[in-house]
Order: C-alpha cells, then sequence, then structure tokens
C-alpha cells in the first residue's frame, strides 16, 4: 500500500511541475487529436462494460474471485478515468492531453500484451487457453502499441527556442 501510495502522489506532484511554456508548443494534427479521443473512449467504456459484466453476475451469486478484484478496481477507478480525462483533455484541446495519450496508449500496450501472453502460455502449465480472449488481447495490444507510436511519431513535442 506504501508503494502504491507513494506512486500515485508522486505522479500528482510531478503533474504540478509540468513547464507549461513548454506545453504550449505541444501540437497534432485534427485525425491525430481525433482518433486518440475517440480510441481512448472507445477503450474506457468496453472495459466499464467488459468489467461490469463480469462483476455483476459475481455480485448476485456472492461468489468470490480471489486475486481479481484489484484489477476491477485499479481500472474503474484509476486507469480508466485518467483515459476518460485524457480523452477530454485531447478533445478540449489542452496540450496535456497528448502528453497522456501516447502514455495511456503505451501503458495499455504492456498489460494487454502480458494477458494475451500468459494466455498464450497457458498449455505449458496444464491450463486451457482460450483462442478467443488471447486474441482480443493481443489483437488490442497492438492496436494500443501502434497508437502510441504514431502519437509519439506526429505529435510535435518540440519546445520553441527563444
Amino acid at each position: 500500500m506504501a508503494i502504491f501510495s507513494l506512486s500515485f502522489w508522486a505522479l500528482i506532484y510531478s503533474l504540478l511541475s509540468i513547464d507549461k511554456d513548454a506545453l504550449k508548443n505541444i501540437q497534432a494534427a485534427n485525425w491525430l487529436r481525433n482518433l486518440s479521443a475517440g480510441f481512448l473512449i472507445f477503450t474506457a467504456f468496453l472495459f466499464y462494460f467488459l468489467w461490469t459484466s463480469q462483476l455483476l453476475p459475481l455480485m448476485r451469486t456472492g461468489e468470490k474471485i480471489d486475486f481479481l478484484y484489484s484489477i476491477y478496481i485499479l481500472d474503474m477507478v484509476f486507469v480508466l478515468p485518467a483515459i476518460l480525462i485524457s480523452a477530454t483533455l485531447v478533445i478540449k484541446r489542452n496540450p496535456l492531453g497528448l502528453v497522456f495519450a501516447p502514455i495511456l496508449f503505451i501503458k495499455a500496450f504492456t498489460l494487454l500484451f502480458s494477458v494475451g501472453l500468459g494466455n498464450l502460455l497457458k498449455p505449458l502449465f496444464n491450463q486451457t487457453a482460450a483462442p478467443g480472449e488471447t486474441g482480443f488481447y493481443l489483437v488490442l495490444s497492438a492496436l494500443f502499441l501502434g497508437l502510441g507510436a504514431l502519437s509519439f511519431w506526429k505529435a510535435n513535442f518540440q519546445k520553441e527556442i527563444a
């Protein structure tokens, strides 16, 4: 808990020290803004839907799954709202959104790719892999990697020289 708390508040503290003058020069084409905002919103709603549809039956039956609830909690309380806030910033043309979007894309890639890879490796541990689920996570992670790379490549993050 201490690591989580320190990480969260270190992130908040670092956001407060961002050079506002450097942010003024961050630019991206409209198509990149629209693509980023659209994919961020789609992702947030997709995972809110998926996690809620998995939690509701458990809540009805009172069934508990060990070690799984932390994923839902972290995603629904921190990650998905951060994605929606970033999308809102991109839509409002706030340059901070263009900073957060590729970071969130790369974070999503690393998380989803590890889940897809874990599913691929299940047979090595005498577990059954679900091909549809594996494909879903690997394809989605590849999209996030592509969007992250595209965002870093096409956005202009250069500070103006006086």
